[in-house]
């Protein structure tokens, strides 16, 4: 008869274990998803805050550029490059304001009217190996930067935007918290379900299987499907103790002799008209004579 531990043992492989494997497969699908959306989520910002700043850049030179139309100063080449000097001081001040690097290639001029202190080789290899208005990620003098280039037309502008990626060293720890907070929810939500499943399943089970080992009836108290259970197995249990009671007074009661063997011609059991026959040959006590052979205990012969 197996134990109580190893029937334990046994339901907690069949039943919780499943269970607490399709959790952690959830939980490993439902963290790789919100891991990727926590990702989005801080590329997504970055980007948008990279192009909500050029569009203020732009709006910025355009609106210096409008004023200088407006002024007639769009044939004075004086003129216009005092408009340009305003502009790029305005792009400055502004990008200090915002703690990122403003650098201005005239493609006139072929030079860097505003450097925003990068070399000028380096600009041109952003502006070359990424397309415009959109936001790419580079290295310089062993730090990464965030950039982001557009073009003004009527003054033939590249406007870039530099802007260092510890900037953002606070969103991406937040992120970097939610992800660490999702796996450590998920590891306390499947073993949470496993004590629960231990609770309501091991308990009530074990309560019984105690009850059963000791000899005496199932009793349980709790959880209502548990004590059906037990009031059933103790019901079952109750009618085959009778019936066994009652075939064994019918066994006992044949006046014929009756031997019970096994395919071994082993004696399993008899009744009192077969020990009252064979007295002689038989020991007196039932344990000592169960397993014993029958051509040895029952020949009619000496």
């Amino acid at each position: 008869m197996k134990s109580k531990l190893d029937i334990i043992f046994r339901l907690n492989f069949r039943i919780i274990a499943p269970v607490v494997l399709m959790l952690s497969l959830i939980g490993v699908g439902l963290s790789i998803f919100v891991l990727g959306t926590l990702s989005d989520f801080q590329t997504s910002s970055i980007k948008e805050d990279m192009v909500w700043t050029s569009k203020l850049s732009y709006d910025i030179v355009n609106r210096q550029y409008y004023s200088m139309v407006m002024s007639g100063g769009l044939r004075d080449r004086k003129l216009e490059r005092i408009d340009q000097g305003k502009a790029l001081g305005e792009l400055e001040d502004f990008g200090r304001q915002k703690d990122f690097s403003v650098i201005v290639y005239s493609e006139t001029e072929n030079r860097l009217v505003l450097n925003g202190g990068f070399p000028i080789g380096f600009i041109r290899r952003i502006e070359h190996q990424f397309p415009e208005s959109e936001t790419a990620r580079v290295k310089w003098a062993g730090r990464e930067y965030y950039v982001y280039h557009f073009g003004f037309g009527p003054w033939r502008w590249q406007i870039f935007h530099l802007k260092d990626a510890s900037q953002y060293a606070g969103l991406i720890v937040n992120i970097r918290y939610a992800q660490w907070a999702t796996g450590l929810i998920l590891v306390l939500a499947a073993a949470l379900l496993y004590l629960l499943l231990r609770w309501n399943i091991n308990r009530p089970i074990g309560q019984i299987i105690h009850s059963i080992e000791e000899g005496g009836l199932p009793v349980y108290r709790g959880i209502r499907e548990f004590e059906y259970l037990a009031g059933g197995i103790g019901r079952m249990r109750k009618s085959l103790e009778e019936r066994e009671r009652f075939l064994a007074r019918v066994f006992d009661s044949i006046q014929d002799g009756i031997s019970i063997m096994d395919t071994g011609m082993r004696i399993i059991r008899v009744n009192p008209t077969m020990e009252r026959w064979f007295r002689h040959q038989m020991p007196r006590s039932e344990e000592r004579r169960v397993g014993k052979e029958c051509r040895s205990r029952l020949s009619p012969y000496p």
